[in-house]
């Protein structure tokens, strides 16, 4: 996939189903590795929900399920954080246009996103 392909607006990535994002954070908290396990699984399923891969989206939020009976926690307030962290992560505020679709570009072709979208 080329950077341009990932190059999209802001409200495109805030547009992803709200039920598929929701569903990778409810009754999650707490226990570092299950967490971040869980944000690999948001950080990926909310890329390519952006670029109109739903079943890559959906295959990414389903492997978040075995680590989110681990952890609890209300889905709002992890919800929140996970869009924090994922806003810090990628820090695409400070790209330009161009340098966003490469990061995405980046992290949707990234070996551990691949895995998740399988």
């Amino acid at each position: 996939m080329s950077s341009e392909a990932i190059i999209m607006k802001p409200s495109r990535l805030s547009a992803c189903p709200h039920s598929l994002l929701i569903a990778i954070v409810l009754a999650v908290s707490g226990c570092s590795s299950a967490e971040d396990k869980v944000y690999e699984s948001y950080k990926c399923a909310k890329i390519a929900a952006g670029v109109g891969e739903l079943g890559k989206a959906r295959a990414a939020a389903a492997k978040a399920e075995p680590y989110m009976k681990e952890l609890k926690v209300t889905g709002s307030q992890f919800q929140l954080r996970m869009m924090d962290r994922f806003t810090d992560d990628l820090e695409l505020h400070r790209l330009s246009v161009l340098g966003q679709g490469k990061k995405l570009t980046e992290v949707f072709e990234s070996s551990t996103c691949q895995k998740l979208y399988q």
